[in-house]
């Protein structure tokens, strides 16, 4: 098991990071009536772990007691795996597709039939206990990824079994999520963990799989803390790959984590590091040739289930970090003033806000459409495009 999956807080009290969103977990297992939850904030702060501690918190042990199951919707045939336990269901909504409305009603119709008032399910065979919640708890993880229509019917769902369900929303990007959805939910953001904070959880982790700070030390940690971003998930696997690799070389406990020579860093992905080189190609050469290579090392991160929105920040930031080594540096005090053409050149072609313009549009269509391959082929299309006009225009 992995590391962070082995050491992850199971409890609300075990929640060392933003103490005040764990007080007022408490306040709200504690209340007679659970509200309808929104957690939102960055991928990596914690928002899954919390939520499965308050349902941990409310039901007892009897909420790890999950197993997996593939739901099929009758009417359209559609599959989708699920998590569930005799008081809860976990729900990816990234795995429903185009079909998600047809997907999300039947699953939710299905777990509302099969619970009573009493909190008695009539499919598992749940504990005939009064202290238990009349209420089974629906988790909806990157519920933002659903469509605007499955959206709707959700609320139109939600509405009418808000007696049997509580429904808990876990959302990356706020503005992607339907008001209406928003207005009746009780909304609490959980932001990234500071760097001390992360470099204090990798402590702990070191701590409880032994590994002394002469082989952990204070600088590593906060090193994997700034390659991380601050996401807690991605900077626990980063200390886990990095002891592994010195763990099969040998390690002698006066050593410093490091990697061996030769070994490929954790810092970027490999994922990231393929698209690096898709901006590099596409700088370096505006061709139809160029962007055919670039199309076959497309298909290489979608055909191992990269998501396509993220290759596409990962595009746009490297290609906005090549733009700006290659802009000149502005001119000192004194020097002499641009020609009225050249400052109309600057502003009517600046590749940077051109290209940014080009990944929001893209970005949109990216969750209209459903072959993600098009899109991004059309935006290093259009990037490939400023580009090349940028150069040309520098030259003229």
């Amino acid at each position: 098991m992995l590391w962070v999956d082995k050491h992850a807080p199971r409890e609300i009290e075990e929640l060392s990071i933003h103490p005040e969103i764990s007080r007022l977990l408490l306040k709200q297992a504690a209340s007679a009536s659970l509200p309808h939850l929104l957690f939102y904030g960055p991928t990596g702060g914690g928002k899954k772990t919390r939520v499965l501690a308050l349902v941990r918190r409310i039901f007892g042990d009897a909420v790890d007691k999950v197993r997996v199951e593939t739901f099929t919707d009758r009417e359209s045939g559609t599959e989708a795996t699920v998590c569930r336990s005799s008081h809860h269901i976990l729900l990816s909504c990234q795995e429903f597709g185009v079909k998600d409305r047809a997907i999300v009603q039947s699953i939710i119709k299905d777990i509302a039939e099969s619970t009573t008032l009493s909190g008695v399910s009539s499919f598992f065979a749940a504990p005939k206990a009064s202290s238990v919640p009349p209420f089974k708890i629906c988790i909806f993880q990157d519920a933002d990824l659903l469509s605007e229509s499955a959206q709707h019917a959700l609320r139109r769902t939600l509405e009418i079994y808000s007696s049997r369900l509580k429904f808990v929303f876990l959302v990356e990007r706020l503005e992607r999520f339907s008001a209406p959805l928003k207005s009746r939910c009780f909304c609490v953001r959980v932001p990234l963990p500071s760097h001390r904070a992360v470099a204090s959880f990798l402590r702990s982790l070191c701590d409880k799989e032994g590994l002394p700070p002469q082989v952990a030390p204070d600088a590593l940690l906060q090193t994997i803390s700034e390659k991380s971003a601050r996401n807690l998930r991605r900077a626990g696997l980063a200390l886990e790959c990095l002891a592994t690799h010195n763990f099969s070389a040998s390690l002698s406990p006066s050593t410093a984590l490091s990697l061996p020579r030769g070994e490929a860093s954790p810092f970027p992905l490999p994922w990231e590091r393929l698209c690096d080189e898709i901006a590099v190609c596409a700088f370096r050469q505006q061709s139809p040739r160029a962007l055919s290579e670039c199309r076959g090392m497309l298909y290489d991160l979608l055909s191992v289930l990269i998501p396509g929105e993220l290759v596409l920040g990962r595009l746009l930031t490297t290609l906005l970090a090549l733009v700006r080594e290659k802009q000149p540096k502005p001119r000192a005090a004194g020097a002499s003033a641009e020609t009225p053409g050249s400052s109309r050149q600057a502003a009517g072609h600046d590749p940077a806000t051109v290209l940014v313009h080009a990944a929001a549009h893209f970005s949109h269509t990216l969750k209209k459409g459903s072959k993600e391959i098009i899109h991004l082929e059309a935006f290093l299309a259009q990037a490939m495009r400023v580009l090349h006009l940028a150069d040309v225009v520098k030259r003229t």
